[in-house]
């Protein structure tokens, strides 16, 4: 599956932070504002198989799993999809 020219959505939260809400709320804001104000079509995710908190938050943000990656062409990851005409 290829995922080019599409954007990639991308989060980092610290510990201390993580488990509140905050990445789930920030993605659904960035997922809007891509689909609105900029016109996307299309935006991905991706994370590593053994992080499900962070396949959970995109699951929240109403994106599908689109199957495994090799992210730089190095390491395995799990891609997740939505595309505007899904919201």
């Amino acid at each position: 599956m290829d995922f080019k020219p599409h954007i990639e959505l991308g989060y980092k939260i610290l510990p201390h932070y993580q488990g509140l809400g905050y990445a789930t709320e920030l993605a659904k804001f960035f997922i809007n504002w891509g689909f609105m104000e900029l016109g996307l079509k299309k935006i991905i995710a991706c994370c590593y198989p053994q992080n499900q908190a962070s396949a959970n938050v995109m699951k929240k943000c109403q994106m599908k799993y689109g199957g495994k990656y090799l992210y730089d062409g190095k390491q395995e990851c799990d891609i997740y999809c939505i595309n505007k005409k899904e919201l």
